[in-house]
């Protein structure tokens, strides 16, 4: 799979992934399944934590 930019990924996408981490305190491998049956989409979780770190950047 090819890198993921954050303005590519739904925001809705984004937000949710932010309320799990911070929020929730889920680890990783929740979080992607989660999403995964959300928005039926397959990020890695090292894709994941980098659109993690990019959003909370912003």
């Amino acid at each position: 799979m090819d890198q993921i930019s954050l303005n590519q990924l739904n925001t809705n996408l984004i937000t949710t992934l932010l309320r799990y981490v911070d929020e929730y305190k889920w680890g990783w491998g929740i979080a992607r399944r989660q999403l995964r049956m959300r928005f039926n989409v397959d990020i890695t979780v090292p894709e994941l934590q980098r659109i993690y770190k990019q959003a909370k950047v912003k």
